[in-house]
């Protein structure tokens, strides 16, 4: 009996012993709790900000243009214009295009050696070429953020905006388009004064037609990306060449054609079967500032 009442009461102790710390345990494991959640979780119960972009994803199918550099300073009146493909980049930077592969890694834009057109211009734009190459190709780390980008390289640093954004495209009807190049036989030509010829569509079905000598106009139906042109009716006017050669091209590309209408920025093409233009948009003066606009 005596053992039997020994027993009994070491027992009762535990118990006791048992329900003193089971509350401390508890509360320690909630604390514990508490302070993981702490470290994970921000202070001010935002979520965490997302890193940006990894791959090319968010620059597939967009093209930026400069708004901002530092550390080498652009050409006055240049700009770089950055064009992402699925796996391509083409790149200008006031005369030739460059292209070539790229990938993102590990926010470092990667390009393979570039290739480019051969065509000669004023010698700071081409140094401005083979700047931009080399700028790309050394591995810049990439940022994207909406319709940002910056390219940060160890020297220099390039701000670039959505193209969309940044040179939104100009409307075919109600700008005046003038004239850049003509293309013919597989061949972009350009003819000193073609600047001097100009369209403008007036959205009421009628082509304003200057060829830089005379001047006339043409009906127009316009359906989606393609046009069609009616007959050009021109003054008779003879003038000094290349001024007539230029209206021989501007209206054999228009006169009755079935045309497919490009807009890009402030640039037009006009494409037909055989032959094509190049527009351009010719700025107008702002109506409360009186700065151009196109």
């Amino acid at each position: 009996m005596a053992q039997r009442v020994a027993t009994t009461r070491h027992t009762g102790r535990d118990l006791l012993r048992a329900a003193v710390l089971t509350p401390v345990l508890v509360a320690g494991l909630a604390l514990a709790l508490s302070a993981c959640a702490n470290q994970t979780a921000p202070g001010d119960g935002s979520a965490a900000p997302e890193p940006s972009a990894s791959t090319g994803e968010e620059l597939a199918g967009r093209t930026f243009v400069s708004t901002g550099a530092s550390g080498h300073e652009l050409v006055d009146g240049s700009q770089v214009q950055l064009t992402f493909e699925a796996t391509t980049l083409s790149a200008r930077a006031g005369c030739n295009a460059l292209f070539g592969d790229y990938a993102v890694e590990e926010q470092t834009l990667r390009v393979g050696a570039m290739g480019s057109t051969e065509m000669g211009c004023e010698q700071a734009l081409m140094e401005q070429d083979q700047w931009l190459a080399a700028f790309l190709e050394a591995g810049p780390t990439v940022r994207v953020d909406g319709d940002e980008l910056t390219l940060s390289g160890e020297e220099a640093e390039l701000v670039l905006t959505d193209r969309v954004v940044a040179d939104p495209d100009r409307p075919l009807e109600g700008t005046t388009w003038q004239l850049e190049s003509h293309r013919g036989n597989d061949a972009v030509s350009h003819v000193t004064g073609m600047d001097k010829a100009s369209l403008r569509f007036d959205g009421d079905g009628l082509l304003e037609v200057h060829t830089g000598c005379n001047q006339g106009s043409a009906t127009y139906e316009l359906d989606g990306d393609t046009v069609i042109i009616g007959p050009v009716a021109l003054t008779r006017m003879a003038c000094p060449e290349p001024a007539m050669e230029i209206e021989a091209l501007l209206t054999s590309a228009l006169d009755q054609q079935t045309l497919t209408v490009s807009v890009e920025a402030d640039r037009l093409t006009l494409d037909g079967d055989d032959s094509g233009l190049g527009l351009v948009a010719v700025p107008t003066p702002d109506a409360d500032t009186g700065a151009s606009t196109s």
